[in-house]
């Protein structure tokens, strides 16, 4: 059997890949800590970054403080959406860093951070995170709050958009059985 050039360097990259995991794991458990010049780590990201915490958020029903949600991470609920870490908690412990704590827990404000006590100490300016006290005025896809504002005008566009929105014919057209709009 006759492997194709492009079959060979498929097979080439993922041995690359799997050597270069390999030597990363053996480097950070070879028992020669380094120090780290980081004193924090800023993750901006999707869900794979954040599984996402609700404790915070009043009146919110979609909660993961109940079994199964963290038992082989810290062995008991913890409110994070995963049962495990994300890639960067593995980061955060390798860096020695603590984990990073829930947008909306009113302790991180209070400057647990040592990147916090550093800024404070050379007279910079901390940034406060706050709730939106207009949330109708803003559109969030996956921010602290959904909005209203972002579901009334998602359901316009779908129901009478025109074409460069939704295409080839908006809900209305086919509901109310005008006739499908072509596009431009």
């Amino acid at each position: 059997m006759r492997i194709s050039s492009m079959e060979f360097l498929k097979i080439k990259v993922y041995c690359f890949i799997i050597c270069w995991f390999a030597r990363s794991i053996a480097a950070a458990y070879d028992g020669h800590k380094q120090p780290h010049d980081a004193p924090a780590l800023f993750v901006f990201g999707d869900s794979l970054a954040d599984s996402g915490n609700n404790n915070f958020i009043p009146k919110c029903a979609a909660r993961a403080n109940f079994p199964p949600y963290g038992m082989s991470f810290f062995h008991h609920p913890t409110g994070r959406f995963t049962n495990g870490r994300t890639a960067f908690d593995f980061v955060a412990t390798y860096m020695e860093l603590p984990f990073p704590s829930p947008f909306l827990n009113t302790q991180v404000r209070c400057g647990e951070w040592k990147a916090k006590a550093k800024a404070k100490a050379r007279g910079a300016e901390i940034y406060k995170p706050f709730i939106c006290k207009d949330p109708n005025a803003y559109m969030f896809w996956d921010g602290i709050h959904p909005t209203e504002r972002l579901n009334a005008i998602v359901a316009k566009e779908i129901w009478s958009g025109n074409s460069s929105v939704i295409s080839p014919f908006n809900l209305s057209s086919l509901v109310l059985g005008n006739g499908i709009q072509t596009p431009p």
